[in-house]
Order: structure tokens, then C-alpha cells, then sequence
């Protein structure tokens, strides 16, 4: 929900070093990228 969300990014930005964002990379990128890192090889 929207009021989870909210929270979660409120705390998450309590660490100044943190900050939230709009997505990076789409759905099948992030993917793609994470089963790469889980193979041990390195996404460019």
C-alpha cells in the first residue's frame, strides 16, 4: 500500500547516507543484472 511505501522510505531515509528513488534499471533489467551477480559474473 501507499502508506507502507511511505513509511518504509521515511525510515530507509532517516540514514543520511540512503536515498529513494524511481527505479534505475526496468523489471527484466534488474532481473537480468541480479542473475548475473548470483552467477558470479559482472553485468556492464
Amino acid at each position: 500500500s501507499g502508506n507502507l511505501r511511505e513509511r518504509f522510505r521515511l525510515l530507509l531515509e532517516l540514514d543520511s547516507g540512503t536515498h529513494c528513488g524511481p527505479p534505475i534499471y526496468s523489471p527484466a533489467e534488474g532481473a537480468l543484472r541480479e542473475a548475473y551477480r548470483a552467477a558470479g559474473a559482472e553485468a556492464v
